[in-house]
């Protein structure tokens, strides 16, 4: 049986490769916090830290998701509310990242809390 976290994390995966938002949206908390690597930090946010959902949604939206990676999952590891994922990510002009993303779930099985950790591997 896969844990709510699991489930968040691969809806995760699905979303991005697929550059659904409207998917992705569903997996998270209205008071969701998203913390994302120095490398990802944007001039309206630099400390990388985003409260809620419409400030994650919109981080995904105008930076992650225009990157276009496809994510390939090679280690996942999971408790009933989190779900630690190492991953792969293949960018369009050949380079990849590494990252360890980390998805902490609520009651009602929603992300309440992200952070990702990465660096580009080539």
């Amino acid at each position: 049986m896969t844990t709510p976290a699991r489930a968040a994390a691969d809806t995760y995966r699905e979303s991005v490769n697929t550059k659904d938002l409207a998917l992705l949206r569903t997996i998270f908390a209205k008071d969701v916090v998203l913390q994302v690597p120095t490398m990802a930090m944007t001039l309206k946010n630099p400390d990388g830290v985003f409260h809620g959902i419409d400030e994650a949604m919109d981080f995904f939206a105008s930076t992650s998701f225009p990157a276009q990676a496809i994510l390939t999952y090679t280690h996942i590891y999971e408790t009933e509310d989190s779900c630690v994922v190492e991953l792969q990510g293949r960018l369009p002009a050949g380079n990849s990242v590494e990252a360890l993303d980390i998805f902490t779930v609520g009651d009602e099985g929603l992300v309440t809390r992200m952070a990702v950790y990465a660096r580009i591997a080539s």
